[in-house]
């Protein structure tokens, strides 16, 4: 598998001390963001959310922010 380009911008919680330290970092960070995207992604796949998005949509819309109540 061939891979043409990755991006992701990152926040560190302080400036790591070695590169082992900065990848572990790296690592937990990652990690992070994809367990809230899952999060996110598991609460979008309910019936009654995907309604009140699909309700509520409106085509001059370009982005779109997601936040807990």
């Amino acid at each position: 598998m061939q891979v043409e380009r990755i991006s992701a911008d990152v926040n560190l919680k302080h400036k790591p001390r070695s590169g082992k330290e900065a990848y572990t970092m790296l690592i937990h960070s990652l990690k992070a963001e994809i367990e809230e995207k899952q999060e996110i992604l598991s609460q979008l796949t309910k019936t009654e959310i995907k309604q009140k998005f699909i309700d509520g949509w409106n085509p001059a819309t370009r982005s779109v922010n997601i936040y807990d109540l």
